[in-house]
């Protein structure tokens, strides 16, 4: 089974935008009534999803998604936390209705109604009632509810430890997302979510995290084409007079904690896999070496392959020779003689 690990509704119907609208609203104006939220049809929430989230999963060979609100929505800046969350609760709840029309595709991951600097026993309460009571398989957890400025506790602060328990105790993981930066030197996109997985790993590294938790259960070991990968000790990590000695033992707990998600992709299909041609981008930069016709001599990156014992050499230019390229094994590359 192929699973996607981070998919978000982003195609949400627009009642979910005038919700958030008049949340905000009534913001500015403390005379105005608590808004309502009016729920979509489920004929609503399955064109949501048919030709967007479904139609990219099944495109690229995917079985599973975990699906989980739009990250750039959760908008946890905002200070006030009633109104957190029912955000978070109504955002929730739309992403189980949805898991619900296609419980063969979709898996839901809660938002959490976090605030800057905020309690976590709203935050813990809302992840004990989406996984308690709708299934959801995880969470995503914001490092920076300030939107871009940082100046909350790091990750490795005890602050966080009540979530980490509770966590630990519902036996399901949290995904490190933040939302919307509302700093201007930083774009949400381009900066602030690029910039956030970094900070985040220098933050549990450098600080000494998890070390009252519980380590993680074993778990049986599962057949799978790709699964995550344990970080395990660092090899090679040269260890300094400056560095303690328990400080290393926290980090070593910490790896354990943490896993990396696979880097490839499935194809869509396997006859695109089989298709599939290596390619060197430095070869497009810098040009190939040139040589003779019948390609005999040929760049320091390629290797000729080896006939079998028994078969006739082919010495025909006309013909094409498929190469073999060294750095990538098992990858093969067709192509052309050249002409001059």
């Amino acid at each position: 089974m192929i699973i996607d690990i981070h998919g978000h509704y982003t195609t949400a119907p627009d009642q979910l935008a005038a919700y958030r609208g008049a949340q905000l609203a009534r913001l500015a104006d403390s005379a105005a009534s608590a808004p309502s939220f009016a729920e979509p049809t489920d004929d609503a929430l399955r064109e949501s999803v048919a030709d967007h989230q479904l139609a990219v999963l099944r495109a690229r060979g995917g079985d599973m998604m975990l699906f989980s609100p739009k990250a750039s929505g959760m908008e946890h800046h905002v200070t006030d936390q009633p109104t957190a969350n029912a955000w978070a609760r109504v955002s929730n709840d739309l992403v189980h209705r949805v898991t619900t029309l296609f419980p063969a595709h979709f898996a839901p991951v809660c938002q959490l109604p976090q605030t800057p600097g905020g309690p976590l026993a709203p935050v813990v309460a809302e992840l004990r009632r989406c996984v308690g009571e709708r299934g959801f398989v995880g969470a995503n957890l914001n490092p920076d509810p300030s939107g871009g400025h940082w100046d909350g506790p790091p990750l490795g602060d005890p602050y966080w430890y009540p979530l980490y328990e509770a966590l630990c105790e519902l036996d399901v993981p949290a995904m490190v997302h933040v939302s919307t930066s509302l700093n201007p030197h930083f774009h949400t996109l381009g900066a602030h979510y690029l910039n956030a997985d970094t900070a985040v790993f220098t933050q549990l590294l450098s600080e000494r995290p998890l070390h009252p938790l519980p380590p993680p259960a074993p778990r049986p070991a599962a057949r799978r084409r790709r699964r995550p990968l344990p970080l395990g000790p660092l090899p090679g990590a040269r260890r300094t007079a400056r560095q303690a000695r328990p400080r290393d033992a926290a980090r070593q707990r910490l790896l354990r904690h943490l896993r990396l998600p696979p880097a490839r992709h499935r194809p869509a299909h396997t006859c695109a896999a089989r298709a599939q041609r290596a390619l060197r981008l430095r070869d497009a930069r810098r040009g190939t070496r040139r040589g003779p016709r019948d390609g005999r001599r040929l760049g320091r990156h390629r290797a000729l392959p080896r006939p079998a014992p028994d078969s006739p050499p082919t010495t025909s230019p006309s013909s094409r020779s498929t190469t073999r390229d060294a750095s990538t094994p098992g990858s093969t590359r067709s192509c052309a003689p050249r002409d001059g």
